[in-house]
């Protein structure tokens, strides 16, 4: 993920695109990768990407605080490892950009507590962050609705639209 977001910087231009207005998001595990690579300074000081350069991460559903050693999915982990090393609520990192972290009222999956946990560590260093929660949606809905054909499913497409507007429009601002 941090190698995408790497690439992503050094040739967004080429496709219309502008490097210093970049959006990180995820859902679920890709949620977890997202903020991991942007927040974990191990991964994040591999990319070369200036802080300033990410306006924004939003993760929809994502597994930042759970013991994955009690869980079945111990088995994408590496052996021995231990949440304190691995999970994204251990890691947040100053200076990272501002964080829109949404769950699904209706997800049974991955749990708001993830959310929770994840909020509460990113302002413990001073990052910028906003919650939400998407009605009427479950895990896989959550993302399912994000596709124009589908978005009568949930409001999620439309609660990332406005974050992506409010954060330009806060850039405008003088």
């Amino acid at each position: 993920t941090a190698d995408a977001i790497a690439w992503t910087y050094r040739n967004i231009s080429q496709y219309g695109g502008n490097p210093q207005q970049l959006f990180v998001m995820g859902h679920s595990a890709g949620a977890f990768n997202a903020i991991t690579a942007v927040n974990d300074q191990r991964f994040w000081r591999t990319t070369g990407v200036p802080d300033q350069a990410v306006l924004g991460v939003i993760g929809l559903a994502g597994p930042y605080a759970y013991d994955f050693t009690t869980d079945s999915t111990r088995k994408v982990f590496p052996v021995g490892a231990h949440p304190d090393q691995i999970m994204p609520d251990r890691h947040p990192r100053p200076h990272a950009p501002a964080h829109y972290l949404l769950t699904a009222q209706r997800d049974r999956v991955v749990y708001d507590f993830n959310t929770d946990r994840m909020q509460a560590a990113l302002q413990s260093v001073g990052v910028p962050v906003q919650v939400g929660v998407v009605p009427k949606v479950g895990h896989a809905s959550m993302i399912v609705a994000m596709a124009t054909p589908t978005e009568f499913l949930g409001s999620t497409r439309q609660m990332v639209l406005d974050y992506l507007k409010r954060r330009l429009g806060s850039l405008e601002q003088p």
